[in-house]
């Protein structure tokens, strides 16, 4: 289904929370970085899948095209134009490989809005015997592009020449509703990924799921006590009697 797509003009909230494991937390604070993945990696083959954009071009974007990256005299122009037109696949076909090149090649690190999902202290941070990091919204200034998830029941592509800022963002930005539980937040780098300096300032707090080991504790707060992170936190996450509901026990 194609529709005009709408980046939202959305205010991001003062925190992101980020669901890992005990290990990875460790790198995370000795080594200053965040890991960036490439979409080629995730778990959700519908994301980030360049098949949410309709690159099929008419007439007049072939015309446009042609005369922007062909600089051979007027008459070439032409005989490209009018072979392109009698199959604009070509075209379709190139901007599309270009543009899943193009992604393969950029990052992205996941948040979320909340602390205190059980599904995700389950999946992401090691069925809750890992760690929920608190950052600050600064943190979004090391991104490209910093965006909560557009949640969509129905499938929609966006077209490629007539809105293509709105199209990458669609590309970005846009999941099934199916994975609107995690209330995700993205901060995407354009033509960069892998392990990414981040300013640990932007490091507010970090919370110890309900099931994370003594060692685990300790671990941890001995290596933000020896970094001298004075400014950074520190949580449990626990379970509430009489719901199936987690509270954060903010120590």
């Amino acid at each position: 289904m194609k529709s005009k797509i709408e980046i939202l003009d959305e205010k991001l909230p003062n925190f992101f929370y980020k669901y890992v494991w005990a290990d990875n937390v460790i790198k995370i604070l000795e080594s200053k970085r965040l890991w960036f993945s490439s979409p080629q990696d995730f778990n959700d083959p519908f994301d980030c899948n360049v098949n949410l954009i309709d690159f099929t071009p008419n007439n007049e974007n072939i015309e446009k095209f042609i005369n922007e990256k062909v600089s051979k005299n007027r008459s070439v122009r032409r005989q490209e134009i009018n072979k392109n037109k009698r199959d604009p696949y070509r075209i379709k076909n190139q901007m599309a490989k270009q543009t899943q090149d193009l992604f393969y090649k950029s990052g992205i690190c996941c948040f979320s809005e909340v602390n205190d999902n059980i599904l995700l202290w389950a999946h992401y941070a090691d069925n809750h015997k890992g760690i929920c990091l608190k950052f600050s919204s600064d943190l979004a200034d090391i991104g490209t592009m910093t965006a909560k998830v557009n949640y969509k029941t129905g499938y929609e592509t966006a077209n490629f020449w007539t809105e293509e800022g709105g199209a990458i963002y669609h590309l970005v930005f846009t999941k099934s509703d199916d994975w609107s539980y995690e209330k995700e937040i993205r901060v995407f780098r354009m033509i960069s990924k892998g392990a990414i300096d981040f300013d640990v300032s932007n490091l507010t707090q970090i919370i110890f799921g309900c099931k994370a080991d003594q060692s685990t504790i300790e671990k941890i707060k001995k290596i933000v006590l020896e970094n001298n992170y004075k400014h950074i936190k520190f949580g449990q996450a626990r379970q509430t009697k009489s719901s199936f509901k987690l509270f954060i026990d903010n120590k």
